[in-house]
C-alpha cells in the first residue's frame, strides 16, 4: 500500500463542534444544550474512528517516523490548521463566558455512590428535578453525605468526617481542584464521637449555616435494633475564606432521636425536614427564628426508611428528596408540593445506571456558578466515564395500584429486584433496546414473590408461575437470555424440561420413599429420590447424609389435610431462616421441593 496515496485520503475535515453557532443558547436548558453537543461529538467520533484505523495500519507498516515528519511539515505550512479549526474552539469558550442574558436556572446535585469503601462523590444537573445527568467523569471528592453550596466564588462540599474532627469541607474555585479542610467546632468528645451529615443552609439575607447531627447515646428503633441516638445542632459560618464557625447551638426539638435536618426559608418562615430515627419517617417542623420549633406532621408520602433529606424551591414548586438507604440500593426518592402542606406521591429520581446516596440539591441562579458548571461539564465530555451501578432497578418503581407491571422495559444485563414482602405480577415485557439478557432477583428473606404472566414473550415459564421467596427462591438470581431463533427470552434456572421432571416425580414416576412420623437426625438421601409424607404424619429432619456435589432429592407432603415436614438447618443442609416447614395450612401440600448439594457447601432448597 502506497503511503502517499494513504495520506492523500486524509481529507481536511473541519471539526465543527461549535454548537452555539448552530443553535442559539437563549431558551435552551443545559440538558438541551448538552444533547446538541453530544450529537456533534458523535460526528467527531466517526471521523476519529476512521483515523484510528489508519493509524493502526501505519503502525503495522512501520511508518510512524515518516508520518511524524509529514505532520511537522503541515504545522509549518499551515495545512494542519485546515484540518482542525482552533478558532471554533476559542469561539465556543467565548460564548460560555458570555451568558449574562441566560435566565435558565437549573438544579445541581451532589451525591455519594455507596456506603462501601472508597467513598466517591458525583455531581448531577437537572432542569426538571426528575431526570438527572451526571456531569463528572471522575470522582470529585471523597465526602460521605456530601452537601454542596456556592458562595462568594467558592464551591464548598461539606461531608461527614471522623474523629477527632467534627466535619470536613472540600473547597474549590472551579469544581476541578479541591482542597480538604477538617473543621472542629467543639462538638466531638468521647461520648459525642459520631457527628454526621453536615448540611449547608443559606438564609435569605446571605448568612451561611451548617446543620449537624451528633450522637449522644444509644436507643432502640422500631425494629428493636440498638442504634446511635442523635441530636441536631446549627452553627453559623462567620468567614467563608477562613472557614470560621460559631459555637454550635442545639436545635430546640423534642428530645428524641433525629438526624439529617435540612432547611428552607419561605416568606420568613423556616421549614425543617428531619428524619425520625425511631420510625424512619421524615418530619416537618417550622420556626420564625431558628430557635423555637413547632412540629407540623410526617411526610408520609415519602415513605419510611429514608434519610438524607434535602429541600429546594424550583419553578414555583418544592422538591423534597431523600435517600432510600435500606440495603444500600443507590436510589433517591422525591415528592413535590405547591405549598409545603400537600405532597405528591413518591417517585424515584432517574439517574440511568448510576448509584446515588445521601446528598444535596442546589438551585443554580448565579451566572458565574453557571459558567463554572458549563465549563466543567464540557471539559468532562472527552474523558471516559463508567456506570457506578451494576445495572439494576427495584420493581416497585414500575407497579400500578394493583401491584401489576405492564410492559416492563428490558435493559440489557439489568437486574430487576424485590425486597421485603413485596408481591408483584409481570404481565408483559418490551424489548426496544434489543437486550440479550436480564435477571430477576428476590433479595428478600421473607415472603416476597414475582409472578410471570407472559408466556408469549418468555418460554420455559408457564403463565402464573411464581418465583417465591417463601418456597426457597429468596437470594436467587434468575437469569433470562434472549433466543434469536424463537425471538423470546428463556430462563436458565427453570425450563420446560425441569417442570416436566417435577411433574413426573409428583406422579411417582421415579423412586419414592414414604416417611412416617419421626424425628430424623440424619436422613440417608439418594440422588433423585422423592421422600414423601402422607396425611396425619409429622416428620422433622435435622440433617442429611453426606453426598457428592450436584446430588438432589425431593420432599413432598402428599396430603390435603393435616401433616407436616419440618426441615432444620443442620448437618449437610441449610434452609432459609434456619427452619423450613411444609404443611397444608400454608398451601404447601402436594408441592415438590427440591434440595441440591452445592459444590463446597451444603444441600440448599430450590422449588
Amino acid at each position: 500500500m502506497d503511503l502517499n496515496k494513504k495520506l492523500e485520503e486524509l481529507k481536511p475535515y473541519q471539526l465543527n463542534c461549535n454548537v452555539f453557532d448552530v443553535y442559539s443558547y437563549n431558551g435552551l436548558t443545559m440538558q438541551d444544550l448538552l444533547c446538541q453537543f453530544f450529537t456533534k461529538i458523535n460526528e467527531c467520533i466517526t471521523v476519529s474512528n476512521e483515523t484510528i484505523d489508519l493509524a493502526k495500519w501505519l503502525v503495522n507498516e512501520g511508518l510512524e517516523i515518516e508520518v511524524v515528519k509529514k505532520l511537522m511539515l503541515w504545522l509549518e505550512d499551515g495545512t494542519l490548521e485546515n484540518i482542525i479549526n482552533v478558532n471554533l474552539f476559542n469561539s465556543l469558550n467565548d460564548k460560555i463566558n458570555n451568558i449574562e442574558n441566560n435566565n435558565n436556572d437549573f438544579i445541581l446535585y451532589s451525591f455519594f455512590r455507596s456506603a462501601g469503601s472508597p467513598v466517591k462523590n458525583d455531581l448531577y444537573i437537572s432542569n426538571d428535578g426528575d431526570t438527572l445527568k451526571r456531569i463528572n467523569s471522575q470522582s470529585i471528592a471523597d465526602a460521605k453525605d456530601p452537601s454542596i453550596i456556592y458562595k462568594n466564588g467558592w464551591w464548598l462540599i461539606a461531608g461527614t468526617s471522623y474523629n477527632p474532627h467534627d466535619f470536613a469541607i472540600y473547597r474549590s474555585k472551579d469544581l476541578v481542584n479541591w482542597t480538604k479542610h477538617e473543621i472542629s467546632v467543639g462538638l466531638y468528645n468521647d461520648v459525642n464521637n459520631r457527628i454526621w451529615a453536615p448540611e449547608w443552609f443559606e438564609d435569605d439575607n446571605g448568612d451561611l449555616y451548617i446543620l449537624l447531627s451528633v450522637k449522644v447515646k444509644e436507643e432502640y428503633d422500631k425494629d428493636g435494633i440498638l442504634i446511635p441516638s442523635f441530636r441536631s445542632y446549627i452553627t453559623k459560618c462567620n468567614n467563608i475564606d477562613r472557614l470560621e464557625f460559631t459555637s454550635p447551638t442545639l436545635l430546640n426539638l423534642e428530645d428524641k432521636n433525629k438526624i439529617d435536618p435540612c432547611l428552607i426559608n419561605v416568606n420568613g418562615v423556616y421549614h425543617m425536614f428531619i428524619k425520625d430515627e425511631f420510625d424512619k419517617y421524615t418530619e416537618h417542623w417550622t420556626s420564625t427564628d431558628l430557635t423555637s420549633w413547632t412540629y407540623k406532621k410526617d411526610i408520609t408520602s415519602l415513605g419510611d426508611y429514608v434519610e438524607g433529606q434535602t429541600i429546594i424551591e424550583y419553578n414555583n414548586k418544592f422538591y423534597l428528596y431523600a435517600d432510600a438507604f435500606k440495603g444500600d440500593m443507590g436510589l433517591v426518592y422525591y415528592v413535590t408540593s405547591d405549598d409545603l402542606e400537600t405532597w405528591s406521591d413518591r417517585k424515584t429520581v432517574k439517574v440511568g445506571f448510576n448509584r446515588v446516596r445521601h446528598g444535596t440539591a442546589l438551585v443554580i441562579k448565579d451566572n458565574k456558578a453557571k459558567q463554572d458548571i458549563q465549563k466543567f461539564t464540557l471539559s468532562n465530555l472527552a474523558i471516559p466515564r463508567h456506570n457506578m451501578r451494576s445495572k439494576g432497578y427495584t420493581l416497585n418503581q414500575f407497579v400500578n395500584d394493583d401491584n401489576v407491571i405492564e410492559n416492563l422495559e428490558i435493559i440489557d444485563n439489568c437486574v430487576y429486584s424485590i425486597t421485603n414482602n413485596e408481591h408483584f405480577t409481570i404481565n408483559s415485557f418490551k424489548n426496544p433496546n434489543n437486550a440479550k439478557c436480564f435477571y430477576l432477583y428476590l433479595s428478600t428473606n421473607d415472603k416476597g414473590s414475582i409472578t410471570i404472566n407472559c408466556n408469549n414473550q418468555i418460554v420455559g415459564v408457564p403463565n402464573g408461575y411464581v418465583y417465591n421467596a417463601e418456597y426457597g427462591d429468596n437470594d436467587t438470581l434468575i437469569k433470562f437470555i434472549y433466543s434469536e431463533s424463537i425471538g423470546k427470552f428463556k430462563p436458565t434456572t427453570i425450563s420446560n424440561a425441569f417442570l416436566v421432571k417435577k411433574n413426573q416425580l409428583k406422579k411417582g414416576g421415579w423412586k419414592t420413599v414414604t416417611l412416617s412420623s419421626q424425628t430424623i437426625e440424619s436422613l440417608e438421601v439418594e440422588d433423585g429420590v422423592v421422600y414423601r409424607v402422607n396425611g396425619g404424619q409429622d416428620v422433622v429432619i435435622n440433617g442429611v447424609s453426606s453426598s457428592a456435589s450436584g446430588t438432589h432429592f425431593y420432599l413432598m407432603l402428599a396430603s390435603g389435610g393435616s401433616g407436616s415436614i419440618t426441615v432444620n438447618s443442620g448437618t449437610n443442609i441449610t434452609v432459609p431462616g434456619g427452619s423450613f416447614v411444609i404443611n397444608s395450612s400454608s398451601g404447601k401440600n402436594d408441592v415438590l421441593f427440591e434440595f441440591i448439594k452445592v459444590d463446597g457447601s451444603t444441600f440448599r432448597l430450590r422449588q
